[in-house]
């Protein structure tokens, strides 16, 4: 059994990556990237919790949405993910959850959206408390 919890990142600003892969090492996780969709579904594997970002970009112009379908083409799949995007209140990113749940339904675990212009302790705390939940939910 692993000591530390680990956290996939996934977002395709590296800055964004650097500065969470410090701040949450220093908090005392694992944490493991990625920038590109498909490297996301490869890492997550073994992994307590994803930070997605829905508006990823680059040369396949696929989005965290696309991330979503990939982890939970696996009806099992249930690692919690916290949506961490600059515009989670924007009509875009609110119709790609609205439509995520459509899809996908409510049973997924899509623990929490936190914008980033909100600053980053936010989403250390909605970690914190995600992984809090989780663990007091595993039986002892």
């Amino acid at each position: 059994m692993r000591a530390r919890k680990r956290i996939l990142v996934v977002d395709d600003e590296d800055m964004i990556l650097d500065i969470l892969t410090s701040l949450l090492e220093e908090e005392g996780y694992e944490v493991l990237t990625a920038r590109h969709p498909g490297l996301a579904k490869i890492r997550a594997n073994d992994i307590d919790l994803i930070v997605l970002d829905l508006q990823l970009s680059g040369k396949d112009e696929l989005e965290g949405k696309t991330v979503l379908s990939q982890l939970w083409e696996d009806k099992g799949y249930a690692i919690p993910i916290i949506i961490y995007s600059a515009y989670i209140s924007s009509s875009p990113v609110h119709d790609s959850i609205d439509e995520i749940v459509r899809v996908w339904g409510e049973g997924r675990k899509i623990y929490k959206c936190v914008e980033k212009g909100g600053g980053v302790m936010n989403l250390i705390d909605a970690i914190r408390h995600c992984l809090a939940t989780e663990e007091a939910m595993v039986p002892a």
